[in-house]
């Protein structure tokens, strides 16, 4: 693979890996309107381009464009995103377009032009997918004014020599700028279903034991209890306060189990789980092809 550059696009990285290796399809990183494509993949016969595969970088980068986001839900399955890194590598039977909302061909033509001089290459930043504005040089970027796939990909090979391409304009400074994929700052606890239910048992039997100053008792009902945001402000509560009643069913009812998540490489990847110790995976159905896969690779 190509060295990627600290501050480089994923969409930056496979049109260089296009023009290195002689390939002139690139109609996996623009689409009919002349935008990028808001979630662009490799072309299947251009994978071993890409090795050695780092999927942990090919990850984060679809990220920042808003791709293969990992839930923030501590009862979501943690690795719903592989199916989206397999897309990508074109690995998975069924592809998908985004629903994100597509952008400009957005740069800054001087920092282009400094790449250049400097490392022989230009190369766009991962910033311009959403910014308008170049902080480094304060000034506005530019967008292609591209009615079509083709003009916007002619437009791409100017910009990429360091030419002004033929129809451009700057972009609008007062627009506002989303805010793209962030990484999670606090870790979460990813609980399995089986834990879940054990967690509300725990809860609504063991409850007195918890000082009321912890939580509204309302909360632990055995009605209310169901609702998973209830049940996550509840356990998280408790985990703060180091609770004895928490602690010990930790230690004697509860395991970590490692998920692989990778697409290419099924072990380049992993998310932990938190399971109840006294099931076996393999009889659960929520995530029993995602456990015996992890398990057999």
């Amino acid at each position: 693979m190509l060295k990627i550059q600290e501050d480089e696009s994923i969409h930056s990285l496979i049109y260089r890996t296009h023009k290195v290796n002689g390939i002139y399809n690139f109609t996996n990183l623009v689409n009919d309107s002349g935008d990028w494509m808001s979630f662009p993949k490799i072309l299947k016969e251009t994978l071993r381009y890409y090795e050695p595969i780092d999927e942990a970088l090919i990850l984060d980068l679809l990220r920042q464009i808003g791709v293969a986001k990992k839930t923030s839900n501590m009862f979501s399955d943690p690795t719903s995103y592989q199916s989206k890194l397999s897309e990508f590598f074109r690995l998975s039977r069924y592809q998908t377009g985004s629903r994100n909302r597509t952008q400009k061909i957005k740069c800054c033509l001087t920092c282009i032009r400094d790449s250049i001089n400097s490392l022989g290459f230009g190369y766009f930043k991962n910033k311009w997918y959403e910014d308008v504005f170049c902080d480094k040089h304060n000034c506005a970027l530019i967008f292609v004014k591209a009615s079509n796939k083709n003009s916007a990909i002619d437009a791409l090979h100017e910009i990429f020599e360091g030419k002004t391409p033929k129809d451009f304009e700057e972009c609008n400074q007062e627009e506002v700028r989303r805010p793209t994929y962030k990484q999670e700052k606090t870790p979460i606890d990813f609980i399995s279903p089986c834990l879940e239910q054990e967690l509300k048992r725990l809860i609504i039997e063991k409850g007195d034991e918890f000082p009321e100053s912890l939580f509204n008792k309302r909360y632990y009902s055995a009605r209310n209890i169901q609702q998973q945001h209830i049940l996550e402000s509840l356990y998280e509560k408790i985990k703060r306060t180091r609770h004895p009643t928490l602690l010990n069913f930790f230690e004697q009812d509860v395991e970590i189990k490692p998920l692989y998540t990778g697409a290419v490489n099924i072990k380049a990847l992993s998310e932990e789980i938190l399971k109840y110790r006294h099931l076996s995976c393999s009889d659960c159905i929520d995530y029993k092809d995602i456990c015996a896969v992890s398990k057999s690779r």
